[in-house]
C-alpha cells in the first residue's frame, strides 16, 4: 500500500482514457457510472467513435465499436464508484485491504456519505484495486477540496498502470464536479508513491514536501 496511503509498485504506461457510455448520464456519481481505462502499452489503440457501448452486464466483457487502428486483446480495466448498497462488493475485495477486513456496517456508513469516494479497479470481473477520498469544506470560502486518503492494487495485478487510472479517474470526476484541487500526502522516501503521483499531474513547493497537490480549478 502507498502511504498517503499508496501501495505498491506502479510503472508508467501509455494509457487511453475511454470515455463512458455515450447515454449522457454514465459518470462517476450516478448509479451506473463507470469509466474505463485501457492498460495496452500500445499508442494505437484508439477507436474511431471515440465512445463505448454499454456491457452486457456490470462487468462483462466490452464489445468495441469498429475501430480506426488496430485493437490488441489486452484486458480492459473498469473503474468504478462504489454506491450505497453495495457493500457486498467491498466485503468480497477484502484481500486488498491490508489493515484489516472491511466491516459491513462500516462500509455502509463510509458510502452513505456523499462527501466519500471508493473506486475500484476491476479486470474481467475481479477486484485488482480500490482507492478512497474524501471532499472537504472550506471555512472561509467555498472551494471544494478533494483529499485522496489511500490507494491500493493487487500485488498480482501490479507494473500495469491501474494505480494510474485509478487516480486518473478520481481527477476527472473532481473537474467534472468543480474541485478546486486533489491533494495527497506520501513518504518522500516511498519512490513508488512519488512517481504515481507526479506521473499523474500532482506538484510539491519543494522536493522534500509530504503533501503532492493537483491543481484542478482556480478561483
Amino acid at each position: 500500500m502507498f502511504d498517503g496511503h499508496a501501495h505498491g509498485s506502479f510503472s508508467s504506461p501509455s494509457l487511453s482514457l475511454l470515455s463512458s457510455p455515450p447515454n449522457g448520464g454514465n459518470t462517476l456519481g450516478d448509479a451506473s457510472g463507470e469509466v474505463r481505462i485501457n492498460t495496452t502499452r500500445s499508442p494505437t489503440n484508439r477507436f474511431a467513435g471515440g465512445d463505448l457501448p454499454e456491457d452486457s452486464g456490470d462487468f462483462g466483457p466490452v464489445r468495441y465499436p469498429e475501430a480506426k487502428y488496430p485493437v490488441t486483446n489486452e484486458p480492459v480495466v473498469q473503474i468504478r464508484r462504489i454506491l450505497p448498497g453495495k457493500e457486498l462488493t467491498v466485503l468480497e475485495a477484502s484481500h486488498l485491504f491490508d489493515h484489516g477486513r472491511p466491516e459491513r456496517a462500516s462500509v455502509r456508513t463510509y458510502l452513505a456519505d456523499p462527501h466519500n469516494r471508493l473506486l475500484f479497479a476491476f479486470e474481467r470481473g475481479t477486484a485488482v484495486g480500490f482507492l478512497r477520498a474524501t471532499e472537504l469544506l472550506q471555512l472561509t470560502s467555498h472551494r471544494k477540496q478533494m483529499f485522496l486518503y489511500e490507494i491500493s492494487v493487487d500485488e498480482k495485478f501490479r507494473q500495469r498502470g491501474i494505480g494510474k487510472a485509478l487516480v486518473q479517474a478520481l481527477l476527472k470526476d473532481c473537474r467534472e464536479r468543480g474541485f478546486a484541487e486533489v491533494f495527497v500526502f506520501t513518504d518522500p522516501a516511498n519512490a513508488a508513491a512519488v512517481a504515481l503521483y507526479r506521473s499523474t499531474g500532482a506538484v510539491t513547493e519543494t522536493p522534500a514536501d509530504r503533501m503532492f497537490v493537483y491543481p484542478l480549478h482556480s478561483e
